[in-house]
């Protein structure tokens, strides 16, 4: 029989908000977040989408886990460490396990490191000797268990937009198979980038949103594209519940299950039949009945057609649906991070009885779309990622019930 996994931390770093607290109340209150893009962007080419999410700014002095990081780590490996300090501490753990086991998700990771290391090397300026390691993906994994000096398991998981969904996946398969008691997971992603050329290469697929105020909104008649965000980071902890009972350990949910798959049939563009997406959530569900939808929901034209059509499918008529919203018509799109923010989102609404609204306007019929943040029990949720290259991952919660 397998074990029990329940999470007992979140922390985010993102825009919206550091801290469990802010960044759900900013989501409730639908903030908005995004900013005009910078003059440098367009230098040499004329955006077609206008707004964009910046970085949330973080004051890395006033951590003393810092110091001696200063200039080893990337912008990206900061904020993933500190969205660990951030979730141990909700955790309420202060000793952590040396045999913990820490997976990380990451779409893209910092390519800007990478800009700058071309620049130095071709302008004859100062080269940083820890250009490698900055640009490593697997750097994101390593500093968090080195800053905690831990011995687990770590790695870095890359599945695009799916990538921190599929972490906490794995996470979820190393405890209830033994593996694990605690496992450290999550997502981050930064993509700042001073010239523009990350935003850029998605402008030109044309899968950013062309609203003027930067308005994504997934599931109307009238969305165009996701609204871009520089980066964010979002960690869990993942623990075996009679390890967390035992230290008397506030559990938000269980985790009742994993499923992933891949299309196997594009590196950008999903299949319009959505088959390989509706058997992972199958497979997630079973005999379930389902109260919370977190949708992919990017505001894109096909993605967002297609989870239409999959739920429909699925669940049937509008009264047969669970209550489905968007993080991401919020947030903004945040590639390798986004499946830990929506998975962090259900942990809280699954515990906290309230589920987030959408932005709508002019709503797509036949889905059970949430118009007003909602307070309703939610026994089951589920947060469905899906990636560029095909990779679909989704991830079922559970109220939890000793």
């Amino acid at each position: 029989m397998r074990r029990r996994v329940v999470i007992t931390g979140i922390g985010p770093v993102t825009a919206a908000g550091i801290g469990k607290k802010e960044f759900f109340n900013s989501i409730l209150e639908k903030k908005k977040l995004s900013l005009e893009i910078p003059e440098e962007f367009e230098k040499g080419y004329s955006f077609k989408s206008r707004r964009y999410v910046p970085l949330p700014e973080v004051d890395f002095n006033i951590y003393p886990e810092f110091k001696k990081l200063k200039y080893s780590t990337s912008l990206g490996v900061n904020i993933a460490i500190l969205s660990t300090i951030l979730a141990l501490e909700d955790a309420k753990i202060n000793d952590i396990e040396k045999s913990t086991s820490v997976i990380m998700g990451v779409g893209i990771g910092s390519l800007e490191n990478t800009f700058s290391a071309y620049n130095a090397h071709t302008s004859g300026k100062k080269f940083n000797r820890m250009s490698i390691s900055l640009c490593m993906p697997n750097s994101i994994s390593a500093w968090i268990s080195i800053a905690y000096k831990l011995h687990g398991a770590s790695y870095t998981i890359n599945t695009a937009c799916a990538s921190s969904t599929n972490a906490i996946g794995e996470a979820y398969r190393k405890i209830a198979d033994g593996y694990n008691d605690v496992v450290i997971c999550g997502g981050v992603e930064c993509l700042k980038d001073n010239s523009g050329t990350t935003m850029r290469s998605f402008d030109v697929l044309s899968t950013l949103t062309k609203d003027p105020e930067g308005n994504p909104k997934p599931f109307t008649k009238n969305r165009s594209g996701f609204l871009y965000s520089e980066g964010a980071a979002c960690t869990l902890i993942l623990e075996e519940m009679e390890h967390a009972l035992k230290r008397g350990a506030d559990i938000y949910a269980e985790i009742g299950g994993y499923a992933t798959n891949c299309d196997g049939y594009n590196i950008i563009m999903m299949p319009t039949d959505g088959d390989k997406c509706k058997e992972m959530l199958m497979q997630l569900i079973k005999d379930e009945k389902i109260d919370y939808y977190n949708a992919h929901g990017t505001g894109t034209i096909l993605n967002d057609q297609v989870e239409e059509k999959v739920i429909k499918e699925i669940f049937g008529e509008v009264n047969k649906q669970p209550y489905i919203n968007s993080t991401k018509g919020i947030l903004g799109h945040n590639i390798g991070a986004s499946g830990a923010i929506e998975a962090a989102i259900c942990a809280i609404s699954v515990k906290e009885g309230i589920i987030h609204c959408n932005d709508l306007d002019d709503p797509i019929e036949g889905l059970n779309l949430v118009n007003d943040n909602l307070h309703v029990n939610v026994n089951t949720a589920i947060s469905a990622s899906f990636g560029f290259g095909g990779h679909n991952a989704g991830l079922l919660f559970r109220k939890f019930n000793v």
